[in-house]
């Protein structure tokens, strides 16, 4: 029984480890918002916006190499 007990604690600080590194992961890329058709301004972490749903992309994040990785939706309002 105390075998058990212990491998169950190991079992237990494996996942916990797992998931501490699975839900900490930094945004990758990038980050610009789209002031007009295809000019793009890069944002820091600290800069104010809203994103106004009309339009077609509001931000988006690039890799190294200049593409597109993901993006959001809406007109890019940089406060």
């Amino acid at each position: 029984m105390i075998n058990l007990l212990k491998k169950v604690q190991v079992v237990a600080l494996a996942l916990a480890a797992a998931a501490a590194f699975a839900f900490n992961m930094p945004e990758q890329g990038t980050l610009k918002g789209q002031v007009s058709e295809g000019v793009w301004v890069d944002l820091s972490p600290n800069d104010l916006y809203e994103c106004n749903p009309d339009a077609t992309i509001c931000t988006a994040r690039f890799n190294d190499q200049g593409e597109m990785i993901s993006q959001v939706s809406g007109q890019f309002i940089q406060l």
